[in-house]
């Protein structure tokens, strides 16, 4: 069975990573310079300065259009060298040394290098980018084909909230039912929670967050109408492969894959199998059928790569996967911190060569950027990064000494879920260093998971022994 299964979950995979190559085929026919003249328009319209500004804490904004959006702008708008390597692996442009980004484009990674392609510098080189499958690439290409830049931003922003807005309306339809009424009353405060404290309002306008973000709403909006339990053994796999898949293609080191997992997760304890054994069963195929299905997809395509390019580039694979889980994280210090440290003596070499010290760093830029999910609030961002964890572990500390059967008690699987991205983080200290900007996003679910606990599960208390009763 279990032979059987994977197979089918790998033939998914191969089956999803070739439909991405031959949309890229169908992106390639539409061309470059049809994404050029749309980041060209962008730029006159004054779409490519627009910038996001938090209505809370201090004044500050951030530009809507920079980092990944550029590096995935600028895959479109790369001369096509072949057509069939870059349905595999994209082009992106390279100029050194890197110039500051002209008028218009954001000050930020990658912009510089689209500004130099789309004016047409002439000291533009390209390399091609195999570390992903870019299916971002793939989405934009086919939304920019037919919509200009700033109109599908804002498509896409709609599109995040109509799922979440969906997923909100079919929990209160099943709500009259007795029996759906703590999965749905839970899935609707994890609709609440994602809306205020996701920064879906910038995050959702990015070609490099929407798309993964949108695959997650529609996967809970699928598991709202047809809960995970109930379907047939294959139609579990299945689906779960496919969502896999999904993850898959969408990844860019933004989140997506320990996010997915932990809310695949949480839907199957939401539906509270009848016994340990049922639900141990139900994890143990989920997290097989996802991890197979994200392995599989990147097997395919290193295979490819391969297979045109040869070893070196997937040595250079191995190589970044390495540097973003132990690379040197002290130049990823802001100068104020620096500063601050070395004023009173601490080497700031100490967070390379200590995991402690690595995974200190990590803890304390994650809680410096989760203004990014507080609406600019420091202290809202802290109170959200910082708190809910301490509040699981409490309630899951209340059920233990209580001495109920707390195996099959919602807050210890709460709590379980809780700690998946912060597995995510201490294996990847340095790329959670370099990025806590976004990496902050995936703990917007540990404050559903304790907004559910708080709100729908009583606090469990120490039971005291019967008295005894005299004749």
């Amino acid at each position: 069975m279990l032979v059987r299964r994977v197979s089918f979950v790998a033939a998914i995979s191969m089956v999803a990573v070739v439909m991405l190559f031959v949309l890229n085929l169908v992106i390639g026919a539409v061309g470059p310079a049809h994404y050029r003249a749309v980041v060209l328009k962008a730029l006159a319209d004054g779409t490519l300065s627009e910038r996001y500004r938090w209505l809370l804490g201090p004044p500050r904004t951030a530009p809507l259009f920079g980092g990944n959006d550029c590096l995935i702008a600028s895959m479109l708008a790369a001369p096509i060298e072949s057509p069939l390597k870059t349905a595999i692996s994209p082009r992106v442009p390279t100029v050194s040394p890197t110039p500051p980004a002209p008028s218009g484009f954001a000050s930020a990674p990658f912009c510089a290098e689209l500004a130099a392609l789309v004016l047409e510098r002439p000291d533009v080189g390209f390399s091609y980018y195999h570390r992903y499958l870019h299916g971002d690439r793939t989405f934009a290409g086919l939304l920019l084909a037919v919509l200009p830049l700033g109109v599908a931003m804002q498509a896409m922003r709609i599109a995040c909230f109509a799922l979440l807005a969906g997923i909100g309306v079919v929990a209160l339809a099943r709500r009259r039912w007795h029996d759906e009424r703590m999965r749905s009353d839970a899935l609707i405060i994890l609709v609440g929670v994602f809306a205020l404290f996701y920064g879906l309002p910038q995050f959702s306008q990015s070609f490099s967050f929407a798309p993964t973000d949108m695959t997650l709403f529609a996967f809970v909006l699928f598991a709202s109408i047809h809960p995970l339990g109930k379907l047939s053994k294959t139609g579990f796999v299945a689906t779960i492969a496919v969502f896999g898949t999904a993850i898959a293609a969408f990844e860019f080191l933004t989140g997506g894959i320990p996010l997915a997992a932990a809310l695949m997760i949480m839907l199957i304890v939401l539906e509270r199998p009848r016994d340990i054994h049922t639900l141990a069963r139900q994890v143990m195929w989920a997290g097989l059928t996802f991890g197979t299905a994200i392995v599989g997809c990147f097997a395919l395509k290193l295979l490819v790569v391969w297979m045109v390019w040869g070893t070196g580039e997937i040595a250079d694979f191995f190589s970044i996967l390495a540097l973003r889980i132990g690379g040197a994280v002290s130049q990823q210090i802001p100068p104020a911190l620096a500063d601050w440290l070395q004023a009173r003596g601490i080497d700031v070499g100490l967070f390379d060569r200590s995991f402690p010290a690595r995974v200190l760093l990590g803890g304390i830029m994650l809680s410096y950027s989760a203004f990014f999910i507080g609406w600019g609030s420091h202290i809202l961002g802290g109170a959200l990064v910082l708190l809910p964890l301490p509040y699981l572990l409490y309630r899951a500390g209340c059920v233990m000494r209580a001495g109920t059967a707390w195996p099959m008690r919602i807050e210890v699987h709460f709590l379980a879920i809780g700690l998946m991205p912060i597995l995510w983080y201490l294996m990847f200290t340095n790329h959670t260093a370099l990025h806590s900007s976004y990496m902050v996003r995936p703990l917007t679910l540990n404050v559903a998971l304790a907004a559910i606990v708080l709100t729908l599960v009583p606090v469990e208390v120490r039971r005291k022994p019967a008295e005894t009763v005299r004749a």
